[in-house]
């Protein structure tokens, strides 16, 4: 449970970050960075699994909280007819962000001491 609950926060403090600052992010170049970024915190030993990176896990975060109304997503077509999506976190959801972090925050810990 610890690899889902370490991507989650993280995915979840990145929208935390972005809440009210009007910014349009492409979903494959955030998932990128992310990805990227949990990797370096596994490297330094802030989570403790390596598959708290994975990219799929990534996407299957943000799709979950743009279910959850804390994303917005934008899908434009190219040129050469792929989609390119964008994403923004509305200010609007900043509480609802703020509360959900608090139970994720509780729930690692509860799983942390319970592990040992």
């Amino acid at each position: 449970m610890v690899p889902l609950i370490d991507t989650y926060l993280i995915t979840l403090m990145m929208i935390d970050n972005l809440n009210g600052k009007n910014l349009v992010i492409k979903v494959k170049t955030l998932v990128k960075e992310l990805h990227v970024g949990i990797k370096y915190l596994y490297s330094q030993g802030c989570i403790p699994m390596l598959h708290s990176c994975l990219k799929e896990t990534i996407m299957t975060a943000l799709s979950r909280f743009m279910q959850m109304g804390l994303l917005q997503y934008t899908a434009y077509l190219t040129k050469k007819g792929n989609s390119t999506i964008f994403m923004r976190a509305p200010s609007e959801s900043q509480s609802k962000v703020r509360e959900l972090l608090d139970r994720l925050q509780k729930d690692r810990n509860f799983d942390k001491k319970h592990q040992d």
